[in-house]
């Protein structure tokens, strides 16, 4: 199941407990079933959004190329091409 489906199942079922309650158990359902849909909302609406936001070993990455620590990355290697340079060119 698709997660729009889980949020049409979802609305669907807390619209007819809310609409032809047996008893105080369905209007209880009925909330569940709204919070659901709306958490499922949510997370589509995370997913979509244009700037996805991962967690990992600490540090944010952007799937849009800004990643903390790329710039630091760069330099690192441009420092090793010019160590490498230098000791070629010493030898």
């Amino acid at each position: 199941m698709t997660i729009d489906e889980w949020i049409e199942t979802s609305k669907l079922n807390a619209k007819v407990n809310r609409e032809h309650p047996t008893d105080e158990m369905l209007l209880q359902e009925a909330e569940e079933y709204e919070q659901l849909a709306e958490w499922l909302e949510e997370l589509k609406a995370y997913k979509e959004k244009e700037f996805d936001v991962l967690k990992q070993d600490g540090q944010l990455l952007y799937k849009q190329g800004v990643i903390d620590g790329y710039d630091k990355a760069i330099d690192d290697i441009e420092k090793i091409a010019e160590q490498l340079k230098a000791g070629g060119a010493d030898e």
